[in-house]
């Protein structure tokens, strides 16, 4: 059973819309996977049901959120479609935005990701290079 509390937190589903509705550009795994990780390195561990780093619960989720019409997928590649836009703001306000901590984060990776080059051979560099900055 859920507590109140789990109902504030960011579940894996929510991770992955709120991940694909920041970027707005389509993904494939490994791209996605590299994007999580920015993604819970950002947010508070205490608010989050992250992934971990496990990819099968990644798949697990993406392949959920198709069945739901949330994904547009071209190829092996993926992005928000509408109706996932529609969810994802609807977390963004019901939890996110009443969150003063995650709302912090939330600014965080969005201008981490508006700031991702366009050119995928210089992501490593850039993404590194936050993290470094993380840690410190």
């Amino acid at each position: 059973m859920e507590s109140l509390s789990d109902k504030n937190k960011i579940w894996q589903l929510d991770e992955v819309l709120l991940i694909l509705f920041s970027s707005g550009r389509f993904h494939n795994l490994n791209d996605f996977l590299l994007l999580t990780k920015i993604f819970e390195r950002v947010f508070p561990s205490a608010h989050l049901i992250g992934f971990n780093g496990n990819k099968t619960f990644i798949i697990r989720q993406l392949e959920s959120s198709k069945k739901k019409n949330f994904l547009i997928t071209v190829g092996t590649n993926f992005s928000i479609s509408g109706d996932g836009r529609k969810y994802t703001i609807n977390i963004i306000n019901e939890k996110v935005l009443k969150n003063e901590e995650l709302a912090t984060a939330w600014k965080l990776y969005r201008k981490i990701l508006s700031r991702l080059p366009r050119v995928r051979a210089f992501w490593d560099d850039y993404l590194e290079g936050f993290l470094r900055r993380l840690n410190k």
